[in-house]
């Protein structure tokens, strides 16, 4: 192996030139056809690594898009409906939102049951309230002694 003596790259002892700058071995200057076709080798080299890491990028998009779409899709669904999972319901909204998107009935009850008598009327007033009474999910009972 040999040093360049303009550039001190090392060079492959069956190389006359080096590959970087064209100097020969002896010091001497390239020729103007050699450091043409040194140009144009290294500008090929940049756009033949642009083009793999652009086909890098193509092969991994698609692999990324599928699971993206599925996850917009699910939260879209999400926004539009409340789902009561201990009795396999779900009903529309009034408007989109994540507020009770997943109902636990036992603990909306519970909920319910520590308000006051203003907290129990404006739960009542409720759009979820009212849907869950409608569907049978929670029923209305009153205490009287006989």
């Amino acid at each position: 192996m040999w040093k360049c003596s303009y550039c001190a790259k090392g060079i492959e002892p069956e190389l006359d030139a080096c590959w970087n700058c064209g100097y020969s071995k002896d010091g001497e200057p390239p020729s103007l056809e050699l450091v043409a076709l040194l140009t144009a080798a290294k500008r090929d080299q940049k756009t033949e690594r642009k083009v793999e890491q652009s086909n890098r990028l193509k092969k991994t998009t698609p692999s990324l898009l599928l699971p993206l779409i599925a996850v917009t899709g699910i939260v879209a669904f999400l926004l539009f409906f409340h789902i009561v999972p201990a009795h396999l319901t779900v009903f529309p909204k009034r408007s989109p939102s994540f507020a009770d998107t997943f109902v636990d009935v036992d603990e909306y009850l519970k909920r319910y049951n520590e308000q006051n008598f203003i907290g129990m009327l404006v739960m009542q007033a409720s759009p979820l309230h009212q849907q869950l009474t409608d569907r049978g999910l929670i029923v209305s009972t009153s205490k009287t002694k006989n």
